[in-house]
């Protein structure tokens, strides 16, 4: 079905996200900030991030803008407890592709991330 980068610096929210996707199908990779996950892009080919914003290291904001300078056409999901309005005002999320709070609903979490890869591959 695809294969999906998952960034967060809680293990935790890694472990459940990650079988969330892998129950819809998708092959999982996870990392713990953005520099890990900038690695694990080196190493592979992803179809889709979902990232947490706040991580030490480098975060998602910094990952996002990495990502759409050398993958622009990579759908970016925003998974995290910050409000998407404050973070839009900051000007931290330019480039995501979608954006999702927690705690999420599994079925919701990954009918979005189905339809940003259908979306990503019809164009």
């Amino acid at each position: 079905m695809g294969t999906v980068l998952t960034v967060d610096d809680s293990e935790p929210v890694r472990k459940l996200v990650g079988m969330v996707l892998r129950n819809a199908g998708y092959t999982v990779t996870t990392a713990c900030n953005g520099a890990e996950a900038m690695l694990r892009m080196q190493e592979q080919r992803f179809d889709l991030i979902v990232t947490d914003i706040n991580m030490p290291v480098m975060s998602g904001a910094q990952l996002i803008e990495q990502v759409q300078q050398t993958h622009p056409e990579l759908p970016i999901l925003v998974l995290t407890t910050e409000d998407q309005q404050r973070q839009n005002r900051s000007g931290n999320v330019s480039g995501a592709s979608g954006w999702v709070l927690k705690p999420f609903q599994p079925t919701q979490f990954t009918d979005l991330v189905h339809r940003l890869l259908h979306r990503a591959n019809l164009a």
